[in-house]
Order: structure tokens, then C-alpha cells, then sequence
């Protein structure tokens, strides 16, 4: 039973974790675009569904930050280093997920 319902909410969580993904890319790409890395080069972003979620997470990672005039620009050495950290848990993520998977077809036989 677990894993029928694992089966059933798998798609719906992968969805809405690309969803969160793509919305994140095309915030920052709106920075990257106009070249918005530096404080007097700041914009202020036209927001989409999932872009203050992601304003508030890169503000709090230190990535975006608020010029004097309320405006944001991206710190692109910051940028990289999230992704860096944001990469490798994915990968540690996917390889917890693998080996409890394996465990789990192991028990079964």
C-alpha cells in the first residue's frame, strides 16, 4: 500500500519540483539579461507565480540584494555558490533515495 501511494503523488511532487526550478531561472535570468550585478545596475524584477517565494529564498541566501532606491541586483559569485551547495544536495538527495530504493527491493525478495 505505501507504494501505491508513492506511485500516485511521485509525478505531482517531480512537477512541482520543475515548476519551483524553472521559476527560479527565470528570475535570475531576468537579472543575468539586463546585467543586474551590481548595485547601480539594480531592477526591480516584474514578479511571476513563484518569483517572491524566490526573491525572499535568494535575499536570505545572500544572492539578490536591496539597493538604497528599494531595488534588487544578483551577487553573481553568491549565485554560483548556491547553485554549488543547491547541486550537491540534489546528488546527495538522489543517492539517499537510491539506496533506500535498493534496500527496499532487497527486503522484498
Amino acid at each position: 500500500m505505501p507504494l501505491g501511494l508513492l506511485n500516485a503523488f511521485a509525478p505531482l511532487v517531480f512537477a512541482l519540483a520543475i515548476g519551483l526550478a524553472a521559476s527560479r531561472r527565470r528570475l535570475v535570468r531576468s537579472f543575468l539579461r539586463v546585467n543586474a550585478t551590481s548595485e547601480a545596475d539594480a531592477i526591480t524584477p516584474a514578479t511571476r507565480l513563484g518569483g517572491a517565494f524566490w526573491i525572499r529564498r535568494l535575499r536570505r541566501a545572500g544572492v539578490l540584494h536591496v539597493a538604497p532606491s528599494g531595488a534588487l541586483w544578483l551577487d553573481s559569485r553568491a549565485w554560483a555558490a548556491y547553485r554549488g551547495i543547491r547541486r550537491t544536495r540534489a546528488l546527495v538527495a538522489v543517492m539517499v533515495a537510491l539506496v533506500a530504493l535498493l534496500l527496499v527491493m532487497r527486503s522484498a525478495w
